[in-house]
């Protein structure tokens, strides 16, 4: 004989929703942390590697493979002058370092004008060189000239000493007494004169022998920026 069992067909139903929830819900969690997690990194095998202590410098990576090297950027450089080219030192896909030269340039128009400006620097040098020797001639005359005045009002000073003693002594009149003290203020102006002339030639030799060496030292720098231009 059998016997109701009420409530147990119920129980495995809820028993089952509640299971099946549960996978569910586990599924779900581990999804979403497998989702979270960063991709394994590939493994390798340990003779491929090479471990060393990490150091400062240039890393060399040398890449085998067929196919033509393209640069990535193309700078084209203008002369700096209108030239046109003599030489070509090095070919398209050789080795080149920061200081080789590639080519060279020439321009003959520069070139002339370089050696213009040569000849220009020899005659402002020899210019120079003679205004230097007229100049201290100038001012060796003054010098002498001034040397002769001064000889003069010694002698003049002397002279005026001597009359003013004779005056005293009755020997001498007041007249070439006078006569003597006038040609020695005489001199004596004279001597200062001069003596400020000789002062102002020297400036003024200083003034132009400088002003001559600032043109040649002018041509020299020309000369110089046009060589390196050419060359």
């Amino acid at each position: 004989m059998d016997i109701k069992r009420e409530g147990v067909v119920k129980r495995k139903r809820v028993r089952a929703a509640i299971l099946t929830i549960l996978v569910v819900a586990l599924a779900s969690a581990a999804g979403w942390r497998i989702s979270q997690l960063k991709p394994a990194l590939a493994s390798v095998e340990r003779a491929t590697l090479l471990i060393d202590t990490v150091k400062r410098g240039d890393i060399l990576i040398e890449v085998r493979g067929n196919g033509t090297l393209v640069p990535e950027d193309i700078v084209w450089i203008p002369a700096a002058f209108d030239s046109q080219v003599s030489k070509i030192l090095v070919k398209s896909g050789q080795t080149v370092k920061p200081k080789t030269v590639l080519m060279i340039l020439e321009n003959p128009d520069m070139a002339l004008a370089a050696s213009d400006l040569e000849w220009q620097i020899k005659q402002a040098e020899a210019g120079y060189s003679d205004l230097k020797v007229r100049l201290q001639s100038q001012r060796l005359d003054q010098q002498a000239s001034l040397a002769g005045f001064g000889s003069d009002l010694l002698q003049a000073q002397l002279t005026k000493d001597r009359d003013e003693q004779l005056l005293k002594m009755g020997l001498k009149s007041d007249l070439e007494v006078k006569l003597s003290v006038a040609k020695w203020e005489q001199l004596q102006g004279r001597y200062q004169l001069e003596k400020q002339r000789l002062e102002i030639m020297g400036e003024s030799v200083d003034a132009q022998l400088d002003a001559q060496k600032v043109q040649v030292e002018k041509l020299r720098a020309a000369w110089q920026l046009k060589r390196k231009q050419v060359g």
